[in-house]
């Protein structure tokens, strides 16, 4: 089976703080493809399509670093107008001003040869009981994103979803709820990022919701890196939930999703560069590990429900064990 296909967000080797401390400060372009293209594995990365974005530019720099754009995202979470949401805005102006943000964010991603835009709306949700019409903000969120759909179909938008964060409640908070929105928009070239992490945050099985999402035809992209559960760390993948990041990998392989796997962390305290490169390896000795996986051997297990022989074949093959 053909090794996976690896990417990673600019950002990650960008500048870095949280609430409290600034850890590093912005860098420009150049500097961060010129780290990128140092780790191996990576071939493309994902792109946030805000502030001013010269085009051209970027498809050169891009050129000189040997890398290809897989993504870009769009600025619909980003300045204080979206405060009250995006493409569910109640405001019509905001609404129509976050659609026309999308469309771009389209617009130029076909022009540097990306068939991929990610859609975040980190600020379409609530945080106090009453304060939103649930089924009005649902309704002009698929009404949004159908226009979207419709004025770019030759783009893929995926739909991250994440339970909360800005908002303490996210509209499109699971994999079942994005999987609805995509099923009630229609379009074919409308699916979902599946943010490991971001699962995790949800109380999910990641493995199983990319199952999920696949069964539907909607998985349209990987992002991948680790966290507690209870926030979006952002950590190096496969550093706390080795066997979920396992089982992960196996299933994409089952699933035989051929689509990017992107790095997305947020390395603060560590060489970001480093933190990078750690990530690649980790998910390719699990890639490996899942590979050595005897398909038929685990399904036959599986189907009678032999969970003691399926902890002990595992643990060979993770732990070495004889």
């Amino acid at each position: 089976m053909a090794r996976f296909r690896y990417a990673a967000g600019l950002w990650i080797v960008g500048g870095a703080k949280d609430r409290f401390v600034e850890y590093r400060p912005p860098v420009d372009l150049q500097t961060m493809l010129d780290m990128m293209r140092q780790v191996e594995h990576i071939e493309a990365v994902e792109i946030p399509y805000v502030g001013p974005f010269d085009i051209d530019a970027t498809r050169r720099e891009l050129e000189r670093a040997g890398l290809a754009a897989c993504s870009l995202i769009t600025g619909t979470i980003n300045g204080p107008r979206w405060k009250f949401g995006s493409l569910s805005c109640l405001d019509e102006s905001l609404r129509r001003a976050a659609v026309d943000e999308v469309k771009r964010t389209c617009d130029a991603a076909v022009a540097m040869g990306c068939s991929r835009v990610t859609v975040w709306m980190g600020q379409d949700g609530f945080d106090y009981p009453f304060q939103l019409d649930y089924g009005g903000a649902w309704d002009r969120l698929v009404r949004s994103l159908g226009e979207v759909c419709a004025y770019a179909p030759d783009v893929l938008v995926g739909l991250e979803y994440k339970p909360k964060e800005p908002r303490t409640h996210s509209l499109l908070s699971n994999v079942d709820k994005t999987i609805l929105a995509c099923e009630e928009v229609g379009a074919s070239n409308l699916g979902i990022v599946l943010d490991f992490g971001h699962s995790l945050n949800a109380g999910e099985n990641p493995a199983e919701a990319a199952t999920t999402a696949a069964s539907r035809g909607r998985l349209f992209f990987v992002h991948m890196n680790d966290n507690y559960r209870e926030w979006d760390d952002d950590l190096v993948p496969g550093t706390v939930h080795v066997w979920e990041t396992l089982e992960f990998l196996f299933q994409l392989k089952a699933l035989n999703y051929d689509g990017w796997i992107s790095v997305d962390q947020a390395p603060r305290r560590e060489d970001p560069a480093k933190a990078a490169v750690q990530a690649i390896r980790n998910l390719e000795a699990l890639a490996r590990l899942a590979e050595s996986i005897d398909v038929e051997q685990l399904r036959a297990m599986q189907g009678s429900c032999r969970i003691d022989d399926i902890m002990a074949y595992l643990s060979r093959l993770l732990l070495g064990e004889t």
